[in-house]
């Protein structure tokens, strides 16, 4: 898990001196750089809090928000990239790692899922 935290922290980070690079100043490349920093680092800050959790469905809700971040900035990435706004190799490796990312949260999702509809807890809740 620690692993992960500093994963997605460098994620953040990365994606924060990609766009600190960027010279581009049209309407486009601010608004997608934008919303890629935001998304790219609520990765980190959302898995942090789910860390945090309270609960096995404070987990689950907080792990899917950190599977929807990194989704979302793979999509932004994808458009800087096909855009041209910024067709760098560093641009395309934050690609790949928010592809990767997004896998293994969603994977995350979907065992805490499971164990969630195992629990002895939940079963009795259901009758």
């Amino acid at each position: 898990m620690q692993d992960l935290l500093e994963r997605t922290m460098a994620f953040g980070l990365d994606v924060i001196h990609l766009v600190n690079g960027i010279s581009d100043y049209r309407v486009a490349a601010r608004a997608i750089t934008g919303q890629l920093v935001r998304c790219a680092t609520s990765v980190a800050s959302n898995y942090r809090a789910a860390r945090r959790a309270k609960s096995a469905i404070d987990f689950l809700y907080k792990l899917k928000l950190v599977e929807e971040e990194a989704d979302e900035s793979q999509g932004w990435l994808f458009m800087l990239v096909r855009s041209e706004i910024c067709d760098s190799a560093e641009a395309k490796r934050l690609l790949g790692e928010s592809g990767e990312l997004t896998a293994i949260f969603s994977a995350s999702v979907i065992t805490q899922k499971r164990k969630l509809r195992s629990s002895p807890i939940r079963r009795t809740r259901r009758a």
